[in-house]
């Protein structure tokens, strides 16, 4: 029977992340990428080529990802609000990959990446929230002051 190990994710999403929890989760994810892309191609002709073909499309997206904001060094990446968001969504994508190969009976070796919840208290807002939220204030105090 075609399998698929899942792991839990590194980071905590939102107000807990550090730049560390995210490079070690895009790390994961990035070997998840190359666990599911060995078993595609030692599996040749067991999933529709249309899928395949998804699959290489996708790939080359997260890889290009991969690079610009974790394996290239450039350390403006961790500047953007995003890059967490960006990460979670490639994550669900590759555990949807692994879960349609092993539908169409390929075993994937190795570990692909559990989505990781938004909160993992149930009660912390983003950092996007945060930080939306302190501007604001500070829109607040300055316009008090002045005025």
């Amino acid at each position: 029977m075609p399998t698929t190990q899942t792991t839990g994710s590194n980071y905590s999403e939102g107000f807990f992340s550090s730049p560390s929890d995210l490079a070690n989760a895009a790390i994961q994810a990035n070997l998840a990428v190359a666990n599911i892309d060995r078993a595609v191609a030692a599996s040749s002709g067991t999933a529709p080529q249309s899928w395949v073909d998804s699959w290489d499309a996708f790939k080359l997206v997260w890889q290009s990802f991969y690079q610009r904001s974790f394996a290239s060094g450039d350390l403006s990446s961790w500047l953007t609000s995003d890059l967490e968001g960006a990460l979670e969504s490639y994550q669900t994508q590759i555990s949807s990959f692994g879960a349609q190969a092993a539908s169409y009976g390929i075993s994937v070796a190795g570990a692909v990446p559990n989505v990781p919840t938004s909160d993992p208290l149930g009660f912390l807002p983003s950092a996007g929230a945060v930080l939306g939220s302190l501007a604001l204030m500070a829109v607040i105090v300055v316009v008090w002051k002045v005025f």
